[in-house]
């Protein structure tokens, strides 16, 4: 994958979290390297998930923010001619209700008579109290995507995998090198069925065409870097 075919699926990213009700913010790290502060480094190598995850939020070491608090982090760079390739999703471990959740189980506790729309912002403060007074859920996942060429071994260490869960050991094998696109669209999809079920059903020619879409840019690997005995293994495709 090119710097260009990258840059080019990155920038679409934005648009599709919005089309899928999902974005909140940009964050401010940098692109072309890891970008992210040390504070961010030490706590994503601990065996606490959630302290990793609250110093990314913290400290603005994302690239997109998302409604419920989770967040997106990319990588690319090529150093002596190898591509180095890293896509992060961190769901928030959190309870987690949106404003306007918050304020209707406030009206209905509250017996308020106002409606959400003419509360407007004023139980901002109370309502990010709230978040801070979460439980940690049962419920999250966190998934990376990583090219890997220098540590390539047959059957052990596909140069494309994708992680399931933090500090885990496992490594999902894919044949090609895949876009941010494609990364952002396959969260969506297993992370947030409903918001994925609602594109489909009601626009199922948009979805269509960002799936489509997702694909430019991708590369096949080389048979050096995926041999016949790796395709024999179950893998993504």
């Amino acid at each position: 994958m090119t710097e260009a075919n990258f840059n080019i699926s990155f920038s679409k990213i934005e648009k599709t979290l919005k089309s899928f009700n999902l974005f909140k913010m940009r964050g401010i790290k940098n692109l072309k390297n890891d970008g992210v502060t040390d504070e961010f480094k030490k706590a994503s190598l601990g065996n606490k998930y959630f302290e990793a995850y609250k110093t990314g939020l913290e400290n603005y070491d994302f690239d997109f923010l998302l409604d419920d608090e989770s967040y997106f982090q990319f990588q690319f760079s090529i150093k002596e001619g190898i591509l180095e390739i890293r896509y992060s999703f961190f769901q928030n471990p959190f309870e987690h209700l949106t404003y306007e959740e918050y304020l209707a189980n406030e009206i209905d506790l509250e017996e308020i008579e106002e409606s959400i729309e003419s509360i407007g912002n004023l139980f901002e403060m109370e309502y990010n109290q709230f978040l801070n007074e979460q439980d940690l859920s049962s419920n999250y996942s966190t998934i990376r995507y990583d090219s890997d060429f220098k540590n390539y071994k047959p059957i052990l260490h596909s140069v494309s995998h994708i992680h399931i869960g933090h500090l885990s050991n496992i490594r999902i094998p894919i044949d090609k090198i895949l876009s941010p696109l494609r990364f952002v669209l396959f969260t969506i999809k297993h992370i947030y069925y409903h918001n994925w079920k609602d594109k489909l059903e009601n626009n199922k020619e948009e979805l269509m065409s960002v799936l489509t879409d997702c694909v430019n840019g991708e590369q096949n690997l080389e048979n050096q870097f995926w041999d016949d005995e790796e395709k024999i293994e179950l893998h993504l495709r």
